[in-house]
């Protein structure tokens, strides 16, 4: 019998198409206290987000398949997703002005560091 046991840690999605930024998302968000799955494009994000509500979302604006705008708007619009704060991670800034942010929302400029992402994840969700 296999036995599934569910993480008590907090579940960050970060949807990042860049495989090498992977690595300081991981680390950083690991050392706040919270578990992290990856979509490399906006299609794979939206296949998990139909089955999975993290409690944080990283997206990055300019990805392949379905761009990040289109991954906000199903975010904003689905009501099991409507509490999730997204954080918008982009190299550009025009996107603070496109995206319709909800107070939840956050907007980072890359390249962002990692003490940026530590803070804004411990803001956003202060008790992982």
């Amino acid at each position: 019998m296999t036995k599934v046991i569910l993480s008590m840690n907090n579940l960050a999605l970060v949807i990042e198409d860049e495989v090498p930024f992977h690595m300081i998302y991981d680390v950083t968000l690991k050392s706040c206290g919270f578990d992290v799955i990856f979509a490399q494009d906006g299609q794979q994000a939206l296949d998990i987000l139909v089955d999975v509500v993290p409690d944080i979302i990283f997206l990055d604006m300019l990805l392949p398949q379905v761009n990040g705008e289109v991954v906000l708007s199903y975010i904003q619009k689905k009501a099991s997703l409507a509490n999730v704060p997204v954080v918008i991670v982009s190299a550009h800034n025009r996107f603070t002005q496109t995206c319709h942010l909800r107070s939840i929302d956050h907007f980072l400029l890359k390249p962002v560091r990692p003490d940026e992402l530590r803070e804004t994840a411990l803001r956003v969700i202060p008790h992982p």
